[in-house]
């Protein structure tokens, strides 16, 4: 439910933007300030249409104004925009937006840190050795026994998560030497 108090600024935001000229104008003026001559000439419209939709921006703050010479150039004031975006959507009472699905599986299968099971579906288990690999460095040689306590740290079957690292190109394996592969070898999920 939106805050009453709220109410008028939505109508009087989404009023100002109702009207097609004007959602125009505001776009162009998110790319660049731009002189009333230049956006008439764009728009396909006269100076006096440009200027009496942009005196319905700057009424609400959206539009701000710069003379230079002889011309007065307008800018989108950002700051505003974003100000009136928070001000109108902000609810305390609103939940959190869902988390995507590979932040999901982590949550679900990590508890403090620690792995608290393999997952069996294989897609979630890409998930979780990825999570896994956030402990080694790119381009660093390990011997097997750095690879086993480094593991251990987040889960006791070390000799499985080093096993499903090579075997999903996560991880090289030459005579007891291990290497972290570059992600564009890395089996996708």
């Amino acid at each position: 439910m939106i805050d009453p108090s709220r109410i008028n600024t939505l109508v009087q935001f989404y009023g100002a933007l109702a009207d097609e000229t004007r959602l125009k104008l505001v776009g162009l003026l998110a790319l660049r300030p731009t002189c009333g001559q230049d956006l008439a000439t764009e728009l396909g419209v006269s100076a006096p249409t440009v200027s009496h939709h942009i005196s319905k921006l700057k009424a609400l703050g959206l539009v701000v104004s710069v003379r230079e010479d002889n011309a007065i150039y307008y800018a989108l004031n950002t700051a505003k925009l974003q100000h009136l975006a928070k001000e109108m959507f902000a609810e305390d009472s609103r939940p959190a937006p869902p988390k995507d699905e590979r932040q999901k599986v982590i949550s679900n299968f990590f508890e403090s840190g620690r792995l608290r099971c393999l997952p069996v579906q294989y897609k979630k288990k890409l998930y979780v050795l990825q999570e896994l690999l956030k402990a080694f460095v790119p381009k660093r040689d390990y011997l097997e026994t750095e690879v086993n306590e480094i593991i251990k740290m987040s889960f006791d079957d070390y000799c499985t998560i080093r096993r499903e690292f090579v075997m999903n190109r996560y991880m090289d394996r030459d005579r007891g030497v291990y290497r972290l592969n570059p992600p564009e070898l890395w089996l996708s999920c």
